[in-house]
């Protein structure tokens, strides 16, 4: 495979070949990430200009029923659920759901003031990637006095329902993290490796997508010291077990420049 090809990968999304050794590609994605995949992971994605040089000529039927499929499933996926919810949006709002859904899989902070409607947003952002399938396994993981709101709120304003993560259901027989595909937990709860928690979320399948909020609690110091809750993300995405990743904090900073840098790292 050619050096500058690009590529799609069915996990990572799309790159380009950086070189190919013995069957094994080194990749850039647009993620940002530079990994080695083997190469009958990767397809091929013919540019623009190639198209051009080398067209596939289809019958006007054709067209037309392709135009109007992709027009019908734009307007679903983009609008579709503004005109079915009964949420007064604001200008903000439409402007990041737009940022984050023009390029997936991304890693985004969002750092909107208290009270600017975060949970919309989520909704906005996840509605379509669940419907497109690029978004099946989603965790959220958020302060345990919000746990019941995000729940609420995306199953009664974006019909997203989420499992609720209960200590007691997850045990190692039942398999908890891949039986449930869409979670909502609490950091509290989760940043306790208690009756090696940690392992089995560890084993899991990886998350098409992790949400945090109040993502300051996330916090590494110059020292060396990290949170549990920073350490339990880091080392899932050390492991590659996340593909897409939201923040959402109304103090990303709060004057700690290396704690705020470390939250922009993962």
């Amino acid at each position: 495979m050619a050096t500058h090809t690009r590529v799609r990968h069915g996990r990572h999304g799309l790159g380009t070949v950086i070189v190919e050794i013995d069957g094994v590609v080194t990749v850039e994605f647009d993620t940002g990430k530079i990994l080695k995949v083997p190469e009958d992971e990767l397809v091929s994605v013919e540019s623009a200009e190639e198209a051009l040089n080398n067209p596939t000529w289809a019958s006007p039927l054709q067209v037309a029923l392709r135009g109007l499929a992709l027009l019908i499933r734009s307007t679903n996926e983009q609008w579709g659920v503004f005109s079915r919810s009964r949420i007064a949006l604001l200008p903000h709002q439409l402007w990041v759901c737009h940022r984050v859904l023009s390029r997936w899989p991304s890693r985004w902070l969002i750092a909107d003031d208290v009270g600017l409607g975060k949970t919309i947003e989520a909704g906005l952002i996840l509605t379509p990637l669940l419907a497109r399938g690029k978004v099946k396994r989603l965790l959220i993981v958020a302060p345990a006095g919000l746990v019941d709101q995000w729940c609420e709120r995306l199953r009664d304003m974006f019909d997203i329902r989420a499992a609720r993560y209960h200590p007691e259901v997850d045990r190692p027989r039942d398999d908890f993290w891949n039986i449930h595909s869409q979670v909502v937990a609490s950091l509290e709860t989760l940043r306790k490796d208690h009756d090696d928690r940690w392992a089995r979320i560890k084993e899991a399948e990886p998350w098409d997508l992790v949400l945090v909020d109040e993502a300051h609690h996330l916090n590494a110091e110059e020292t060396g010291s990290r949170t549990l809750g920073f350490r339990l993300i880091e080392e899932l995405d050390r492991l590659d077990l996340i593909r897409g990743l939201l923040f959402f904090t109304g103090t990303p900073h709060r004057g700690k420049d290396y704690g705020f840098l470390s939250l922009l790292r993962l």
